[in-house]
C-alpha cells in the first residue's frame, strides 16, 4: 500500500477584508463549492479534508460541507 495524498483546506467565515467571503455566491455558486467541486477532479488525490473554526460564525460553512462526502473536522482557530 503506498502513500496517500490528502488535501486539507483551511477555510473560515471570518475577515477583516473581505467577510463570509467562503459563502459569497460566485457565477452561481459559494466560492467554497468551486474549491470542493475543483479538488472532486483531481485524479492524484485520494481524500480533501476541509478544516474550520468551531466558532459559531463558521455554523452555515459546516452545515454546507456538511452534505458532500468529503470530512470536516473542526477545531480551535
Amino acid at each position: 500500500m503506498g502513500n496517500k495524498v490528502v488535501a486539507v483546506v483551511q477555510a473560515r467565515m471570518g475577515s477583516t477584508r473581505l467577510p463570509n467571503k467562503m459563502m459569497l455566491w460566485l457565477n452561481g455558486y459559494p466560492v467554497i463549492e468551486w474549491v470542493r467541486r475543483r479538488l472532486e477532479r483531481c485524479e492524484k488525490l485520494d481524500d480533501v479534508v476541509f478544516t474550520i473554526p468551531n466558532t459559531p460564525d463558521n455554523d452555515p460553512l459546516h452545515h454546507y460541507l456538511a452534505s458532500y462526502p468529503q470530512r470536516v473536522f473542526r477545531g480551535p482557530e
